[in-house]
């Protein structure tokens, strides 16, 4: 029974902390746009439609779906980097 008050507490603690990266995660996509702009338009769109999708899935309360665009962006800018 402990056990169970101890994971559900741990759970309720984890689910603010994730949320709370979405938004510097979105940050540090903004500073490496804007310090290294791509060179390629559809490439900034396909960038800046990911970073705009993670914002709203944020805004909704999906950071799960916000953390894995994240991820797509910050790929994408790998890539160029």
């Amino acid at each position: 029974m402990k056990l169970h008050a101890l994971l559900i507490a741990a759970a309720l603690v984890a689910g603010p902390a994730w949320a709370h990266q979405c938004p510097s995660e979105i940050a540090r996509i903004d500073e490496r746009v804007e310090a290294n702009p791509p060179v390629d338009p559809a490439f900034q769109q396909r960038v800046q439609s990911l970073r705009d999708d993670a914002e709203e899935a944020h805004l909704a309360g999906d950071h799960d779906g916000a953390m894995e665009l994240i991820g797509e962006a910050k790929a994408l800018l790998d890539e160029t980097s």
